[in-house]
């Protein structure tokens, strides 16, 4: 009988620790940027938006297109392959490949609007409208489907144990385990519930358009606001911080463990933006009055950018720390991590659902008239970090940017130094020759034949440098 109890006992540890190492394996892959580029509406469980890979820098073009012919509102997910997963209108969920051409595609009964999510093992999660959660392996067979009976409000997010949340439009929150079975779901009192957010101390932050509940990851609710403005899905910061907005002209930065708001900071008009978050901690906010704002980790202002329309999409942070986004008038914008504009392209369409970065370097947009569509360029060309900067008195400011007909610039030099204007293939477009030391600003007419791009201002002396970016845009 002893042997019996001893084997037992075997046999359980040795459960417990195959249990604990598929728990602690789980976990590893989904740290590894979650087994692809983009896995979730925001790239990772803290809705960041924050890319491992460098964004397009110069030669901005249209890599592909795949038509669909009906809307697509939610993003796109892409994962460790370069596949690229949507939902469309037409009731069809989409999987294509990295060249845009159609791998499979499975129809529900129901349009599919929100953003699906990847787990660690390369599963892929939405839901229809149908009022099924669906899960699928990458290769297009379904593994499980979970019937909630409502619609799909909020983009899903799934755990490092495989659990998945999403909201729907009864007002609950649900959790569903990794063979599709239900944990748990929470009445959150509200008409609609955004797509959830996990937060860095084992909870999960839900907004919708009068409350704000964080809920532990049993379900049990660790707070909850009755509010009377409708706040939209938060970010979290590598410190746990939790950021969102919405109709209050505010962001607030807010401890979510302890209920505690550190600060607010006022906008300039109302938010439909989730908050993106750079790698120095800063916080990207679009709005309606066309501005984006960049907010630093004390509250005070960072930078302000103003488009040409509404800004109402996530702008999304590549490697390097430029920030990307779209206006309501169909802009692409990329901006250097100082505020000033790189670059700016003409999706003409506007766009439907949420940008995405690929591996590849090509941002994924789904756009209003029914297409995703991928825009490319030269990537790895930024502003050169081994170049020795001239003495701190030395300055170059550009006075306008983008440039139509006259470059202005201001420069303050120590010493005499050369003065040079390249294109981004490094070929002498203007050679001002030596410029005296002392406070100048200079206006260059730019030459009839010199082509819309990226180009750059050069003031070197004795091998030291100033290096500084403009855009032409006739």
């Amino acid at each position: 009988m002893k042997y019996f109890f001893v084997i037992v006992i075997l046999f359980c540890s040795i459960g417990l620790l195959f249990a604990n190492s598929r728990v602690m394996l789980t976990s590893k892959m989904l740290d590894e940027a979650n087994t692809g580029a983009w896995p979730c509406f925001g790239q990772n469980q803290y809705r960041t938006a924050q890319s491992n890979y460098d964004g397009p820098d110069v030669n901005i073009q249209k890599a592909w297109t795949y038509e669909v012919g009906y809307p697509i509102y939610g993003g796109v997910a892409i994962n460790h392959d370069g596949r690229i997963f949507f939902g469309s209108d037409d009731n069809w969920f989409y999987c294509i490949n990295s060249n845009g051409g159609l791998v499979w595609k499975e129809i529900t009964y129901g349009d599919i609007r929100t953003t699906p999510c990847i787990d660690g093992d390369g599963q892929v999660y939405f839901g229809s409208n149908d009022g099924y959660f669906y899960c699928y392996f990458h290769d297009g067979n379904m593994k499980w489907s979970y019937r909630f009976s409502s619609t799909m409000t909020g983009a899903p997010i799934v755990d490092d144990y495989g659990n998945v949340y999403f909201g729907a439009n009864n007002g609950y929150i649900y959790c569903v385990n990794s063979i599709g079975g239900l944990k748990w779901s929470v009445d959150v009192d509200a008409s609609s519930v955004f797509a959830p957010t996990l937060d860095r101390s084992g909870g999960v932050f839900v907004s919708s358009r009068s409350h704000l509940t964080m809920l532990e990851k049993s379900g049990s609710v660790r707070w909850y606001y009755d509010t009377s403005s409708i706040y939209y899905p938060a970010s979290v910061d590598a410190s746990g911080n939790l950021y969102f907005t919405g109709e209050s002209m505010v962001v607030y930065c807010h401890d979510a463990e302890n209920q505690t708001i550190y600060w607010t900071y006022r906008l300039s008009g109302e938010s439909q933006c989730v908050p993106s978050i750079d790698q120095n901690g800063n916080i990207n906010v679009g709005c309606d009055d066309y501005k984006i704002h960049s907010i630093k980790q004390d509250s005070s202002r960072n930078w302000l950018f103003t488009a040409n329309d509404a800004i109402r999409k996530q702008a999304l942070v590549d490697v390097t720390g430029d920030v990307i986004f779209v206006s309501e008038d169909g802009w692409l914008h990329c901006l250097h991590r100082d505020g000033t504009l790189e670059w700016k392209y003409n999706l003409a369409s506007a766009v439907s659902g949420e940008l995405a970065l690929a591996a590849n370097g090509q941002i994924i947009v789904p756009l209003d008239n029914g297409t995703v569509v991928a825009i490319t360029g030269t990537t790895g060309f930024k502003d050169q970090k081994t170049a020795r900067k001239l003495p701190q008195k030395s300055s170059l400011d550009i006075l306008c940017n983008p440039v139509k007909d006259i470059l202005k610039f201001r420069c303050t030099l120590e010493n005499d130094s050369n003065m040079k204007v390249y294109d981004v293939n490094g070929r002498l477009i203007k050679d001002f020759g030596k410029v005296k030391s002392g406070s100048h600003t200079y206006s260059w007419q730019i030459p009839s034949q010199i082509n819309n791009g990226v180009y750059f201002i050069n003031i070197s002396n004795n091998g030291e440098l100033i290096k500084k970016k403009f855009l032409v845009l006739k």
